[in-house]
């Protein structure tokens, strides 16, 4: 529907009717303007739920792109093709681990047995200690000085015996977990001979196809939701330039009200004929020169409402054909599925191997794991027996000095002292040599550790079931995409069908301008030039009102041009309305 016959009177109303006519032919113009604004709201409004349905199918359409990218995005599509790559290498690099393993469990061994034997020496030496304590008590006759000396040997060696007493119990638990861990590694080299050399070859291809297919799917979706978000904006921006139509209703709403605000004031003076025309020619002519401006401005921002509604139809043509490629290519999809069951089916029989593998490691790894566990606690021990031998040793040395300063007791304690002071250093070698063993003991733990990792690896099915997830969250959300692009091509060509007719509105405002224009040509220059004082009054009072009517810039600027003398326009410094399509901030009467 158009509007170009709204206004039969003003095609056929370039001549000036004369004063009995007149407020019949403008009450005829304000009906039909009021008409032409009720009717431009009326669709313009639906235009702008179209325009907000279609901005709802982009969101959803958004929506499901972005969840295939979250399907397919990088961590997941590196997670599997770490997967499978990580298990090539392992397959590949396990026959040495094994070897690895082996040499470090002959270590763990070897050191094991010499620290069995360092632990029985230490334990006769702090026999002999204990001896060589009882001895200097009677060769000091009990002297408080040197019963304390002893008293503290005595508590050292207590003390340490305990300590050796649990690397022992730790030693005779860790001899047959050694034994058994040895005697798994065979199997374990057995399975790994039945492995083909090209098992691992096959697992790092099939990771470097699916990183090529899952790569190809994610910039398909990537690119798809970079068109989508696009048109977004796009749309948006029609959206807000269909406020054309929201601010031109209201433009043409103020000259209908202008007209009844001229009738009001005229009627108090119509007796005075010549001062009523010179007030409805000044009048007038404000009235013609408001439509025109609303219609030129009109005619710009329909182009360009129209021009970037058409701008999105590339937009939407490019996506559309981008999905419909993928979903509609059928040979290209069955070869793709073809691809995916070939690698499936290699994942799952090599699945098998490493299930097979993973069993037989896990028993060792358990064994290994303890073996491990057991060297680190040796290891905690070697502060204990460190602080040990340094306090036997300074506690020799300080007895040798009190038999010195102690006279005849001294003499006869001192041969003792000497031989505690032998035995102390015997006894901080042995410690010493047990230090060493249990440090290399504790270093060799993590390092079996190391080479027990394939029980922590995922499992092959892991990656497997990345694949489906992203490749079933792939194809539905293309088709679902695919649909909803359809619809949204629907809705933009409504959209723009409605609209290339109700833009063509500027003629009907074109004629009410001329027909304002003409009625204002009916004053002479010279009753023009010279109102009379009670015709000024009344145009200075009918501005005055008009003026605050307004809610856009564009009125005000053609406002100034008909105010008498130049006098300043007397409106409110803020707007409602402050430009053809409307600001965020200054708008409050918006379409939506």
């Amino acid at each position: 529907m158009t509007y170009h016959s709204a206004l039969p009177v003003l095609e056929t109303a370039t001549r000036v009717p004369c004063a009995g006519q007149e407020p019949r032919s403008t009450r005829r113009l304000a009906h039909d303007l009021s008409e032409l604004a009720a009717g431009m709201d009326v669709r313009f409004v639906a235009a702008g739920r179209t325009l907000m349905t279609a901005i709802e199918t982009i969101d959803r359409l958004i929506a499901v792109l972005k969840a295939i990218s979250g399907a397919l995005d990088e961590d997941a599509v590196d997670e599997a093709v770490a997967t499978l790559t990580g298990m090539a290498d392992l397959l590949t690099d396990l026959p040495e681990k094994l070897q690895a393993r082996e040499g470090d469990l002959q270590t763990a061994r070897n050191d094991s047995t010499m620290l069995c034997n360092r632990v029985e020496e230490v334990q006769n030496l702090f026999y002999a200690l204990e001896i060589y304590g009882v001895n200097t008590k009677i060769a000091s006759q009990g002297q408080d000085d040197f019963v304390r000396f002893v008293s503290d040997i005595g508590s050292r060696v207590t003390y340490g015996r305990e300590n050796l007493g649990a690397i022992s119990d730790t030693l005779k638990a860790l001899a047959p977990s050694l034994s058994d861990a040895d005697q798994l590694i065979e199997p374990l080299r057995l399975e790994c001979a039945r492995t083909v050399p090209a098992v691992p070859e096959l697992l790092a291809k099939n990771a470097l196809v699916l990183r090529d297919h899952m790569k190809a799917m994610g910039n398909l979706a990537a690119s798809v939701l970079t068109i989508a978000q696009q048109i977004q904006g796009e749309v948006a921006l029609v959206l807000g330039a269909l406020q054309v139509g929201d601010s031109t209703r209201q433009r043409i709403e103020h000259v209908v009200e202008a007209l009844e605000i001229l009738d009001r004031h005229t009627a108090p003076i119509a007796s005075d004929q010549d001062a009523v025309r010179a007030v409805q020619a000044h009048i007038h002519r404000l009235l013609a020169d408001l439509l025109d401006a609303a219609a030129m401005d009109f005619t710009t921002g329909s182009t360009t409402l129209l021009t970037s509604l058409r701008g999105i139809g590339p937009l939407t043509e490019r996506l559309v054909s981008l999905m419909e490629d993928e979903a509609s290519t059928g040979d290209a999809e069955r070869g793709e599925r073809t691809l995916l069951q070939e690698v499936e089916y290699n994942i799952a029989e090599m699945e098998g191997l490493t299930t097979r593998l993973r069993e037989t490691d896990g028993q060792s790894s358990l064994l290994m794991g303890a073996v491990a566990e057991a060297l680190v606690q040796l290891g905690l021990k070697l502060k204990i027996f460190s602080d040990l031998r340094i306090d036997v040793r300074n506690i020799a040395m300080n007895m040798l000095v009190l038999c010195r300063r102690t006279g005849d007791t001294g003499r006869a304690v001192f041969v003792i002292a000497k031989e505690i002071d032998c035995l102390c250093v015997k006894l901080g070698e042995a410690l010493e040599g047990m230090i060493e063993l249990v440090a290399n003991l504790s270093r060799v733990g993590p390092a079996i550790q190391a080479t027990t990792t394939l029980e922590t690896r995922p499992d092959l099915a892991d990656a497997l079931a990345i694949v489906r997830q992203g490749c079933s969250s792939n194809e539905s959300g293309i088709e679902q995409g695919r649909l909803e692009a359809v619809d949204l091509i629907a809705l933009l060509d409504s959209v723009d069908t409605d609209l290339a007719e109700e833009l063509s509105l500027e003629r009907d405002m074109t004629v009410a301008s001329e027909f304002l224009s003409a009625m204002s040509q009916g004053i002479s220059d010279g009753e023009e030039a010279a109102p009379s004082a009670e015709a000024l009054n009344a145009i200075t009072a009918i501005l005055s009102e008009i003026a605050g009517r307004y809610s856009m810039a564009q009125e005000r600027e053609v406002h100034r041009r008909h105010v008498p003398g130049g006098a300043e326009l007397d409106v409110p410094v803020e707007d409602a309305c402050d430009g053809l399509f409307g600001d965020a901030d200054d708008d409050d009467d918006g379409l939506f």
